[in-house]
């Protein structure tokens, strides 16, 4: 792992270590940082100068000095640094081999602050905070869109499982600036449409004052992390997925006195839970049956539950779902309702 110390630290430490390594990068203080291009490099921006430079020693391998710069994000798949200017409202695609500048793309005009400059590992679009919006190219610079908040985005990551970009919003933090509340927002984006995925949810506390909120997504989008630096704290957030049921119980028929087993089943994240219903109107009411909360729902036939109607109730964060009631057909000795065979008459 490689991470920044405030200023010009680079640390590095592997699995097990217990004590991270260290260098300090000659010049101005590290802006950003990122991967590496070639084998034991690591990137970072300090003001308008891209160097890669050594791990273990911050020794200068290559650079690049521009008008201006701030943030930069890494396209290994297609070679590719795009360097954001905010200052100059521009961003330079940097080609890793030659580590020159290869084209230009110019951003919308302004003079808000920039916010992050993150790529979409599966098709190479750059995604550039500004001000209060998202303005999003394709992998050669041509813009597809832009997406506006009340908030600065301050982070974005990406999961090519989901096809899906999570950002955080950051309230500024200035009460005397319109929409200032103090809470900031994750909001998740479908990158094929730039469109919402879900509806977004509120970050109380999480605003820029005090440093820029930082994101972890793992795979399939299950788990966010959002970091809150004013608070000093780290939010974890669980995607919900309303409960889809996967086994179906049926209508069963049994004797007075013998035990029948009714089975339902439902995925769902996070795992639902299940109550089972019964009602003895036809369905016009139900009431839960006690202690019957496990797929399972066993029982002794009685007379009285004749023409019962059953079901299972599955629930968790994300929503309700149920199965279909199933009616219980419950026979006496002499009753005249035992089956027969097919065709004939009951016994």
């Amino acid at each position: 792992m490689v991470f920044g110390y405030p200023l010009r630290g680079i640390g590095t430490a592997k699995d097990g270590d217990p004590a991270a390594a260290g260098a300090w990068a000659a010049g101005a203080t590290v802006t950003d940082a990122g991967p590496g291009v070639t084998p034991g490099s690591v990137l970072i921006a300090q003001g308008p100068v891209l160097s890669e430079v050594d791990v273990a020693t911050a020794a200068v391998r290559r650079s690049l000095t521009l008008e201006g710069g701030d943030t930069f994000a890494v396209d290994p798949a297609r070679g590719t640094v795009w360097f954001t200017d905010t200052g100059n409202r521009r961003v330079h695609r940097i080609d890793t081999a030659a580590f020159r500048v290869a084209g230009t793309v110019e951003l919308p005009a302004g003079d808000g602050p920039g916010g992050f400059t993150e790529v979409d590992p599966r098709t190479g679009a750059l995604w550039v905070g500004l001000d209060t919006s998202i303005v999003v190219h394709d992998a050669t610079g041509v813009r597809l869109g832009t997406i506006r908040g009340t908030d600065l985005p301050r982070a974005a990551r990406f999961d090519p499982l989901t096809q899906e970009a999570f950002v955080a919003w950051q309230d500024e933090g200035d009460p005397s600036r319109p929409g200032s509340d103090g809470d900031g927002t994750l909001a998740v984006y479908r990158t094929t449409d730039l469109r919402e995925a879900a509806a977004p949810v509120a970050l109380p506390g999480n605003h820029g004052q005090s440093g820029f909120a930082a994101l972890a997504v793992t795979p399939g989008g299950w788990s966010v992390f959002v970091s809150s630096p004013a608070e000093g704290k780290i939010t974890r957030l669980e995607r919900s997925v309303s409960p889809k049921v996967t086994e179906e119980p049926s209508d069963r028929s049994a004797a007075a006195g013998t035990r029948v087993s009714l089975t339902a089943r439902a995925e769902g994240t996070p795992e639902p839970s299940v109550a089972w219903q019964s009602s003895a109107d036809g369905g016009k009411s139900r009431q839960p049956v006690a202690g019957a909360t496990a797929a399972e729902y066993a029982f002794t036939a009685e007379a009285a539950l004749d023409g019962r109607r059953c079901r299972a109730e599955f629930r968790n964060t994300g929503g309700t779902s149920r199965t279909a009631p199933v009616t219980l057909t419950v026979t006496t000795p002499g009753s005249g309702t035992t089956a027969g065979t097919a065709g004939g008459t009951g016994g």
